[in-house]
């Protein structure tokens, strides 16, 4: 995996500097790649990467592809972002079944098992989805569909 910069790419396991002795040097190290400075980065497209705010955007905000959620510890990403249309895989890394359900009741509703995935295509219309587990009342978030 490359990772191309205004400089040029970045192999895969190396640190690649911004060129100007500044702190923006960005290290690509086992498909992830990050950068000195902690900002949010984007890796290859159609990946997805989670701030610390713990918003998930898919690669780009726009480009079809897919965009994982993770449901760990009892608990979603507080809000992702993804493509109209676009994949979305639900992994539940907790020991109990959850659900990753809109709360309008007929966007997307799907079952997860306890440390399985399962795939879902976001709305083909743009706009805010608030989701929830539907056996845990206190798990909520929300899908942005752009």
């Amino acid at each position: 995996m490359a990772v191309m910069g205004l400089s040029g790419a970045c192999a895969l396991g190396t640190a690649c500097g911004d060129d100007d002795g500044g702190s923006a040097d960005t290290t690509v190290a086992g498909g992830a790649v990050t950068s000195a400075a902690g900002a949010p980065t984007t890796t290859a497209a159609g990946a997805a990467t989670t701030a610390a705010s713990g918003a998930t955007t898919a690669a780009g905000g726009q480009s079809p592809g897919t965009t994982t959620i993770t449901i760990s510890g009892f608990a979603f990403p507080d809000s992702t972002t993804v493509a109209a249309g676009s994949t979305i895989t639900i992994t539940n890394e907790d020991s109990d079944e959850h659900s990753f359900t809109a709360d309008d009741g007929s966007s997307f509703d799907t079952d997860i098992e306890a440390g399985e995935s399962a795939d879902v295509t976001a709305p083909s219309t743009p706009g805010t989805y608030a989701f929830h587990c539907k056996y845990h009342s206190s798990m909520k978030a929300t899908l942005v569909v752009e």
